[in-house]
C-alpha cells in the first residue's frame, strides 16, 4: 500500500468509528451522562486522527526531504572527494615525496 492509501484507510476507519459512536450516543438519548461521554469520545477520536494524520504528513515530507537531500549530499561529497584526490596528486604531502 502506498502512504496515501494507508492514510486514507486510517482516516476512513476513524471517521466510521466516530460516526458509529455518534449514532450510539443518539440512541442512548435518555442516558444523558452516557450520551455526553460518548460524544466526548467521538470528538476525541476525530481530534486524535487529525493530529495523527498531520504528524504522518509531516513525517513523510521530512523523509522525502532527507532522502532527496541525502542523494544531493552524497553527490556533493563524491565530487569533493574526487577534487581532493586530484589536488593530492598535484600537490603531494612532504612525506609522500621520494
Amino acid at each position: 500500500m502506498k502512504d496515501e492509501e494507508i492514510r486514507t484507510t486510517i482516516e476512513t476507519n476513524f471517521k466510521l468509528l466516530a460516526l458509529s459512536m455518534r449514532e450510539a450516543s443518539v440512541r442512548a438519548g435518555d442516558m444523558e451522562k452516557g450520551l455526553t461521554e460518548v460524544r466526548k469520545m467521538a470528538e476525541s477520536a476525530q481530534n486524535s486522527f487529525s493530529e495523527m494524520a498531520d504528524r504522518l504528513d509531516r513525517t513523510l515530507e521530512a523523509i522525502k526531504t532527507l532522502a532527496f537531500g541525502g542523494a544531493e549530499s552524497k553527490q556533493e561529497i563524491l565530487a569533493l572527494k574526487e577534487e581532493l584526490e586530484s589536488l593530492r596528486k598535484k600537490f603531494p604531502r612532504p612525506e609522500d615525496l621520494p
